[in-house]
């Protein structure tokens, strides 16, 4: 059975105002939640993208113009392409397993994900979670040094910028300080990531097989372990919460063309670079 996925159920917008202490810690806690029963306005997503952000130091926050915010508002869905083929079942992946955009020095960090119209049929279009440190906790030790230790080189456009990127496989997350693997795994959008270097010196090819194996196994764990995931089912005006930079995540399909309409808020680190790590002797430090 999946995982229960932390669900605030509000009559109003006043009523999600007065949990905001207890969303903010469920989203530390589990990395993701959902507020049903109340259709948002876009001022109120906005509202609420900003109350997160003065509580965890994102780039959106109250001292911020919605002109601003607007750069990082987005509309998606993954069903706005007419010409598109939409044959995936209920059970297929649309977008698979993957995290966000780790070759950025300053990548995103949560989204607020509202779902403003979905007309597929119930069970379809869902969206899937899993806690990327509870799957670095489930390794050995072994296995958890070998990663920490672990720079990956791996390419897509980003941007203005062509890769290679190299990356650290684990990282320590920006509020809670627990080890995030962060290596892609969606096969269809990414050249996967190569061990570059452990422990500050090239990787031998065992080592770069060992890898292989660690991230095969994680990826089945992603694919098949139904208990490791949350599950979010949605209805119009749901909206999630989720960290990004902690949380691998997923599509599934049942949907056609029109059926699945959302509205995205993206934050970002207050640094707002745009620089990516594109040095090949990044250190672990």
């Amino acid at each position: 059975m999946p995982k229960d996925l932390y669900t605030l159920k509000a009559e109003s917008y006043s009523q999600v105002m007065e949990a905001i202490p207890e969303l903010i810690e469920a989203y530390k806690n589990r990395g993701v939640l959902v507020i049903k029963g109340y259709n948002f306005s876009i001022e109120e997503h906005k509202n609420l993208a900003r109350l997160f952000g003065d509580n965890l130091g994102w780039h959106i926050n109250s001292s911020v113009e919605d002109s601003y915010i607007d750069r990082f508002f987005i509309h998606g869905g993954h069903s706005d392409n007419p010409d598109r083929e939409y044959n995936n079942g209920i059970n297929d992946y649309v977008l698979d397993w993957h995290i966000e955009q780790v070759f950025y020095k300053c990548p995103p960090l949560a989204g607020i994900w509202c779902m403003k119209e979905i007309t597929c049929p119930p069970g379809s279009g869902n969206t899937l979670f899993a806690d990327s440190n509870e799957i670095y906790e489930s390794l050995s030790e072994e296995d958890k040094k070998f990663l920490s230790g672990a720079v990956v080189s791996w390419d897509k456009p980003a941007n203005n910028h062509v890769g290679p990127f190299y990356t650290r496989a684990v990282d320590t997350h920006p509020i809670t300080s627990a080890p995030i693997i962060r290596v892609e795994t969606d096969r269809g959008c990414y050249v996967m990531p190569a061990l570059h270097s452990l422990h500050n010196r090239p990787a031998t090819s065992d080592e770069v097989k060992r890898f292989e194996e660690i991230m095969a196994s994680i990826k089945t764990k992603l694919t098949d372990d139904y208990e490791l995931r949350y599950v979010q089912q949605w209805e119009p005006g749901d909206i999630i919460v989720v960290d990004l930079f902690r949380m691998y995540h997923a599509v599934l399909g049942g949907f056609k063309y029109n059926e699945r309409s959302m509205d995205l808020i993206v934050a970002r680190s207050p640094l707002q670079c745009e620089d990516v790590y594109n040095d090949p002797n990044i250190l672990i430090g």
